[in-house]
């Protein structure tokens, strides 16, 4: 989590990016990536998840199990998921707190809510009780 302004870890990723520029010299191929390689190139999707995200929810579980030895409570250990599953996640979650499909499409990047809607819609179901209630408030103002 960011504490304090987003903005200053923002300006120290920019600041490291430019001193790896500097130090590679013509050697960095600088194609204006928020996240590129060491050598300036895209990130494979393969290396991002295998050698960072995993490394990460390995380091949060352990450090999950250091805290169930010291206070005795079982914290569940975080599933070994794919960097790609977090998106699926957010989708869901997203709409069964009832956001509208059609932001949800925009955040996903969908060229259409169609493919959202096909996507997710074992979501949606949840929210039929709901729309009963509404237009019955609508209607008959109970």
């Amino acid at each position: 989590m960011f504490r304090g302004d987003p903005s200053i870890y923002c300006k120290a990723h920019r600041i490291d990016q430019l001193r790896q520029r500097l130090e590679l010299g013509p050697g960095f191929d600088d194609q204006d990536l928020v996240f590129p390689t060491q050598l300036g190139t895209p990130t494979r999707y393969g290396n991002l998840d295998r050698r960072h995200f995993k490394k990460i929810i390995r380091q949060a579980n352990e450090k999950i199990r250091q805290g169930n030895e010291v206070d005795g409570v079982m914290d569940p250990e975080l599933p070994t998921i794919r960097l790609y599953d977090l998106r699926h996640t957010m989708a869901t979650l997203l709409l069964s707190k009832g956001v509208n499909p059609k932001i949800v499409s925009e955040r996903l990047g969908h060229a259409s809510i169609t493919l959202t809607l096909d996507t997710y819609s074992h979501v949606l179901p949840t929210r039929q009780p709901d729309a009963t209630q509404e237009i019955e408030r609508l209607l008959f103002g109970t």
